[in-house]
């Protein structure tokens, strides 16, 4: 975990960005006020990199927890889920709610975009989720279905809907900050690697560190197995 250069309870609000549950449906909102706009082209491209960009991370987390595969000279385990989720999202929300179209505006957006997310990323290294590494492959994966996704124009007609999307993610980022929380995928990204593999044990970066070729019995494994 690296010394956080805000408080604390900042990137842990900021981080909450890149949480499935929430960011999600907020690109949903998105994706459906595009389809209204006339976009629907834009959302099914956009939805299809997305899960494309989901399951690279998940065969990645899989492959350390079930398996083993990582890299201990780069502290690596898995691309961070966060940070891709919410670079490949961001990014097009604020394209989308601003105006969508072409020209300058687009391309600021989306910087300005994918300059939040690299807080987001780093909030992972802070808390203490992920390496650098892991933060920064998940960023580059998010930016790259991001710029996939905005190659063509966003419609325009997406920001008839900004009210009610700034209001579903302010009402679900304070859900996820608050006691409730949000599901978390961890655990089941756990479960399917145990399946995966038929025994109830994962592998850990502690013991990608230690050099250990045995998994840790599952109910042993820390809160995050990557950890």
């Amino acid at each position: 975990m690296t010394t956080p250069l805000l408080p604390f309870t900042f990137w842990a609000l900021l981080t909450q960005l890149g949480t499935a549950a929430l960011i999600v449906p907020v690109a949903a909102l998105v994706a459906f006020g595009a389809t209204r706009a006339g976009g629907a082209r834009f959302a099914v491209r956009w939805f299809a990199l997305l899960i494309a960009g989901a399951a690279v991370v998940l065969a990645t987390k899989i492959a350390f927890m079930a398996w083993g595969f990582g890299s201990a000279d780069l502290d690596f385990t898995g691309i961070s889920g966060h940070s891709m989720l919410a670079t490949a999202i961001v990014p097009v929300v604020c394209v989308a709610l601003g105006g969508g179209g072409n020209g300058r505006r687009r391309v600021l957006l989306t910087v300005v975009g994918l300059l939040i997310c690299a807080l987001v990323a780093y909030s992972r290294i802070v808390l203490g989720a992920h390496s650098i590494s892991e933060a920064v492959a998940g960023w580059t994966l998010g930016a790259l279905v991001a710029l996939a996704a905005t190659l063509d124009s966003v419609p325009s007609g997406v920001q008839r809907f900004r009210a009610l999307v700034l209001f579903a993610s302010v009402a679900l980022l304070l859900c996820a900050h608050s006691s409730l929380g949000l599901p978390s995928a961890h655990r089941w990204e756990a479960w399917l690697a145990a399946r995966m593999i038929g025994k109830d044990c994962l592998f850990t970066r502690a013991a990608l560190h230690s050099g250990a070729t045995q998994c840790v019995p599952r109910h042993l494994a820390p809160a995050s197995v990557l950890s």
